[in-house]
């Protein structure tokens, strides 16, 4: 008899435990004539049909982060002497950064929850300001002008929908986790570079490394947020939701 256990525990990796208990419980009724072999192979074709996607959504991610981050300092490059002089060269430098990060949040939670899921909606709007206001650094007042205009809108709107605020909060752990990871991993990274041979490029391997790693963290805070803000929240909404059902008895539950 397979371990009906481990494979539940397995599936609830990916997805919640009521879909992982139902997925192991229909294999098992088959697998007293099928075997064990069967019952191991069908669990492991449903674990690869929760990954595939969130492998695609890391790989069109880190795309999205490495093209992004590498146009914006092409835009920021002819205005370095602008930026010195006003003193605003390393909030450039790092505002283009936190762009390249949003880039690659709003691709990753795009691909993997989809065009009309309320955190993908705020991403895709956050990076649209972003990326209006990378092309204006020319002019540093209209910058902070947009992005003053933005987080007011943000701050009077969100109010108006619990859902928009949950978003809200999720893209903010998301996009602060994956920030902040990125500048702890910058500041320990000289102390291992010394231990990594060089790479083909000339380049230490570990450095070669830290864009597909800041990008592992960052869609890994995605999940996480989105998870904590939105996903719990409607699973506990939809148990409430059951259970007045079957107060009222207005359901009855299969079997009964």
């Amino acid at each position: 008899m397979p371990n009906a256990a481990l494979a539940e525990w397995l599936i609830a990796r990916f997805t919640d435990g009521r879909r992982a208990a139902s997925a192991v419980g229909d294999l098992l009724e088959l697998a007293p004539e099928r075997g064990s072999f069967w019952f191991w192979w069908c669990i492991a074709r449903i674990i690869l049909s929760f990954t595939c996607r969130r492998l695609l959504a890391f790989a069109v991610a880190f795309l999205f982060l490495t093209f992004v981050h590498t146009l914006w300092f092409r835009v920021l490059f002819p205005l370095r002497e602008t930026l010195d002089a006003h003193n605003l060269g390393y909030l450039a430098g790092s505002f283009a950064n936190f762009s390249a990060f949003v880039a690659e949040a709003a691709a990753y939670v795009a691909i993997c929850y989809g065009l009309r899921d309320e955190l993908t909606r705020l991403l895709f709007m956050l990076f649209a300001v972003s990326s209006t206001a990378m092309f204006l650094w020319r002019i540093p007042e209209l910058v902070f002008a947009i992005l003053l205009a933005f987080l007011l809108a943000t701050v009077i709107l969100s109010p108006i929908s619990p859902l928009r605020r949950r978003a809200l909060l999720a893209a903010a752990l998301a996009l602060g986790i994956g920030s902040c990871g990125f500048r702890f991993i910058l500041y320990l990274w000289p102390w291992y570079l010394h231990l990594v041979p060089l790479s083909a490029t000339t380049y230490s391997l570990s450095a070669d490394a830290l864009p597909l790693l800041c990008a592992a963290i960052q869609a890994a805070a995605c999940d996480w947020a989105h998870w904590l803000a939105l996903d719990r929240h409607s699973q506990s909404l939809g148990n409430v939701v059951y259970q007045g059902l079957l107060a009222n008895g207005r359901f009855k539950p299969p079997g009964c």
